[in-house]
């Protein structure tokens, strides 16, 4: 067991697309957002918000000969690299709003797994940045498109 003092919240995605459309989870983790920001703000702590999600994720539909053949890492499609690359961009250049205008066909065009609501969620719980994101890394793993990104907050915060 982890030998730490410090208080764990997790909220888990309720994964509505499942249920409703891309548009109607995406109010959902919006107002989920707004809701996680105000309790944070209201215990005065410091805290870290982290999200887990790819970005493409359409998994390849037939295994190689060789387990976990290196030739095959990449997006499944390129119109998905494309996709990611887009979104990536918008991270990059401070563009959320775009981001969370282009979420339902995002969602719906690449396959993403941002259909779980956990990258609204965060951009909602961030205000939606309109600063640059550092992007640590991206990559592919059977197909799908991960990036590793921060919104670096304490640089941008209102004086």
């Amino acid at each position: 067991r982890p030998q730490w003092d410090k208080p764990l919240v997790v909220i888990s995605s309720n994964r509505s697309s499942a249920y409703y459309s891309v548009e109607v989870m995406q109010e959902m983790m919006i107002e989920l957002g707004k809701a996680t920001r105000e309790a944070i703000l209201e215990s005065g702590k410091k805290v870290v918000v982290l999200a887990s999600n790819s970005l493409s994720h359409r998994h390849f539909t037939t295994e190689s000969d060789i387990p976990e053949d290196m030739s095959k890492e990449h997006i499944t499609s390129h119109a998905m690299h494309l996709w990611d690359m887009r979104i990536i961009d918008y991270m990059k250049s401070g563009q959320c709003q775009r981001i969370i205008d282009e979420m339902p066909e995002f969602t719906e065009q690449a396959i993403a797994e941002t259909d779980g609501g956990a990258f609204t969620w965060l951009l909602s719980t961030l205000e939606v940045p309109n600063y640059p994101a550092i992007l640590h890394g991206y990559g592919t793993i059977i197909g799908t498109g991960n990036a590793i990104v921060e919104w670096p907050v304490y640089k941008h915060k209102e004086a």
